[in-house]
Order: structure tokens, then sequence, then C-alpha cells
């Protein structure tokens, strides 16, 4: 059997320094991204890989792509948002949500997102 995990992808300029699968927001460029700090940041996507401030960074829009999980981790199905770090900890009332998580894991594992347009 197999199967397609086609991404939405869209290169942009890292503002700061960027690790692999950390939660991305948009930056003070027009097209720039800097890690999401906070729960209610307005995250778009996570980076696909890591990059150095002021190379270019391919954040993942839509599809499912891996994210590092913060403290208290997660449970499959569970939405997720950014924590300080821009790492996926678990969405509550008024949250910017970036994804639903695909598997369970524990704080600074690499787990499984479904991403999609960003919920109020």
């Amino acid at each position: 059997m197999s199967y397609s995990n086609p991404l939405l992808q869209k290169e942009k300029a890292a503002e700061a320094t960027v690790t692999q699968y950390q939660i991305m927001k948009a930056g003070a460029a027009a097209e720039g991204v800097t890690p999401s700090a906070a729960a209610t940041d307005k995250s778009m996507g996570v980076a696909a890989h890591a990059a150095a401030s002021g190379a270019r960074v391919r954040v993942t829009l839509a599809g499912i792509e891996q994210v590092v999980l913060g403290v208290g981790g997660c449970a499959a199905g569970d939405l997720l948002t950014s924590d300080a770090n821009g790492k996926a900890v678990i969405g509550v009332a008024n949250d910017r949500l970036i994804g639903i998580a695909q598997s369970a894991g524990a704080a600074g594992d690499i787990i499984p997102c479904l991403l999609g347009p960003t919920l109020a």
C-alpha cells in the first residue's frame, strides 16, 4: 500500500534562529517569519528544517508535518498551539490553534500534526 502526504509549503526569510519542527509566526518583514512565542500568537505553520537568522526556511502551512512537543505533551486528537519556545502544547479557549495531534507524545517528542488554517 502506498500513500501520499502532500504539503502546502512556503519559503520565507527567517528573522531569528529556527529549529526544525518549530511553530512559526509572521515576522516584521513582509516575507519574514520568526518562532511563535505564545499561545495567542498568530501562528501560521511549522518549520520544515532548521535555519539561521537571515536564511531561507520552508514553512509547512497545511498537511501532516512533524512538530516538537513542549511541557505536558499531548494525546492523539488534541488541538495544539505554541508555547513560549515555539513548541506544540495543548490549546485552551482563546488560543490560536495550529493543528491536531496525530499521535500521543511527551515533552521533547516529535509527533505528526495535521496542520490547517489557524483557528481563533
